[in-house]
């Protein structure tokens, strides 16, 4: 029997990838109208894709499962924005009540030191105004 040395690592065996066809076909819809990765550049982007999150689970909570401009599930598009503010979290401001709790967070991982941790390790700046483009 062969040893193999994965603990720690992701388990990208548990991602059901069918589930998140909607969500590609949301960033291949993007990409079509606004160019690749255009979404990278916008101004904004905390407010508007929180917006735009809120918006299309909304929209899916209330009834209407695709939306009516591109006809791609609401989810797609709501998991499509969380990506984004995903991606795009370590050059974000924060508001002040959450840089408390994300630096409280990025102490206990830094403490912690686990190999498995779902936060990025980059340098994050916590501080007002900072990491705007």
């Amino acid at each position: 029997m062969t040893t193999k040395h994965d603990q720690g690592k992701l388990r990208w065996d548990l991602v059901d990838f069918k589930a998140i066809e909607p969500m590609m076909e949301a960033l291949t819809y993007g990409a079509n109208i606004y160019g690749d990765s255009n979404w990278r550049t916008v101004e904004n982007a905390e407010d508007r894709y929180f917006a735009a999150v809120m918006r299309h689970l909304s929209a899916w909570r209330q009834g209407e499962i695709h939306d009516p401009e591109s006809g791609i599930n609401h989810l797609g598009h709501a998991m499509c924005s969380l990506m984004f503010l995903l991606a795009k979290r370590d050059s974000y401001t924060l508001p002040a009540s959450a840089r408390e709790g994300y630096k409280e967070a990025l102490a206990k991982q830094k403490s912690a030191n686990t190999p498995n941790s779902h936060w990025s390790g980059k340098k994050i700046s916590l501080q007002e105004g900072a990491g705007h483009d």
